[in-house]
């Protein structure tokens, strides 16, 4: 409980009529002065329970098993219960949002409830900032209720936790799938290709065109043949969450749109019917295994963090790849050159996207010129993407892949 200016101003006032009455004996202003001190008494026994009845209750506008990503509009309503006997009254509540931007208005939102018999309810809106995991923190309450002379403060606790996607912008082309031939690979497991890799016992269901006729006059029995599986090629999307450095809690930084550009990139090919999968640095957090399902993709993207442990450069080269490998990197190294450059070397199909660290505000002269010009006269399509880029244009746009 903190005293307030109008206590002390009623406490020197009372303490003056109290010394009037004294030098005067005048009766009345013995008792203003009695008034005031009964006053000052009777508002801190007043105060001191004024919010030990209070709880609230928060409730997000996204329905059951709709998803939340970073840029929609959320709509968050704020409902304080009074469960005391008396009301409470002069409310001053702060809400901390940890969706809004840190430098927002909508950051802090401030209410106040000047009366509070039994329920109040409050809805603002917020532009959601940042993907990841956000935990809302104990709302911080006070009040100076019944006269203005004491300000009593707490914390009301409303546990809330909200996983926030990456924003998804959809490609409208993909010169690293759009640009290649349509054949299919060959994978040497047994399936329905065009491929003999054996024979095999006849089954029931089998072609009759398919019965390998040589086997069956040398063995007496139906044999039917064995072909290879013809599967599409996939495509890797590999993450670099390598950043040595601190940078600042803001979603315009280098990492933040590596995600953002791996995300859009592997829905555009999840949506032409490509298989996905993803690699990253699993040292500290492991990422999905085999072909991606898109859930399983926006979970992990909304999760995952940087690290300042493993590059990139020691990521590639321990982890099967698919066909098509696209790769976003957060920070522009030359160690990274020899490794994309093997890819490519190996038969890879090689996509590099690259935010520019120089041209976003995390205070870095790292840039990724350099880094580029060196992949392109290995024949290796980059993308290069400055600050305020639309990066969904940038990766559609450019030209194509050879």
């Amino acid at each position: 409980m903190k005293r307030t200016a109008r206590f002390y101003s009623f406490l020197v006032a009372a303490f003056l009529f109290w010394t009037f009455a004294n030098q005067t004996q005048i009766g009345w202003l013995y008792v203003v002065s009695a008034v005031l001190g009964g006053a000052l008494f009777t508002a801190w026994l007043l105060n001191r329970g004024v919010l030990k009845k209070l709880n609230a209750q928060r409730e997000l506008s996204v329905r059951t098993g709709e998803a939340l990503h970073e840029g929609d509009d959320l709509a968050i309503t704020l409902t304080i219960e009074n469960s005391g006997q008396l009301p409470a009254a002069h409310l001053a509540l702060i809400e901390t949002n940890p969706l809004a931007d840190p430098n927002s208005d909508a950051h802090e939102a401030g209410m106040f409830v000047p009366l509070l018999p039994n329920k109040a309810q409050f809805t603002y809106h917020v532009d959601v900032y940042r993907r990841g995991v956000h935990h809302f923190p104990d709302m911080q309450t006070r009040s100076r209720a019944p006269f203005g002379f004491y300000e009593r403060q707490s914390t009301l606790a409303v546990p809330t936790d909200v996983l926030v996607y990456p924003e998804v912008r959809k490609l409208t082309r993909l010169a690293l799938l759009d640009e290649q031939p349509a054949a299919e690979l060959t994978n040497p497991n047994a399936g329905m290709g065009s491929e003999v890799i054996g024979v095999r016992p006849y089954r029931p269901g089998d072609s009759p065109r398919h019965i390998h006729w040589r086997s069956v006059a040398r063995l007496g029995n139906l044999v039917s043949k064995e072909f290879a599986q013809e599967t599409r090629p996939g495509v890797t999307v590999v993450l670099d969450r390598y950043v040595p450095h601190p940078v600042p809690e803001s979603k315009h930084q280098p990492f933040e749109i590596a995600i953002k550009c791996a995300v859009s990139i592997a829905e555009y090919a999840m949506r032409n019917g490509y298989p996905v999968h993803i690699v990253a640095d699993q040292d500290d957090m492991a990422s999905p295994q085999g072909a991606l399902v898109w859930d399983a993709l926006m979970q992990y993207t909304a999760r995952v963090t940087p690290t300042d442990s493993n590059t990139l450069a020691d990521v590639l080269g321990h982890y099967p790849m698919q066909q098509y490998v696209a790769i976003a990197v957060s920070t522009p190294d030359d160690s990274l050159l020899e490794a994309i450059v093997a890819l490519k070397h190996r038969g890879y199909n090689v996509l590099v996207v690259i935010p520019d660290p120089a041209s976003y505000p995390i205070d870095s002269d790292l840039s990724a010129d350099g880094f580029v010009g060196a992949l392109e006269r290995q024949n290796i399509v980059t993308r290069l993407i400055k600050h305020g880029d639309d990066w969904a244009s940038v990766i559609s746009n450019e030209d194509d892949y050879e």
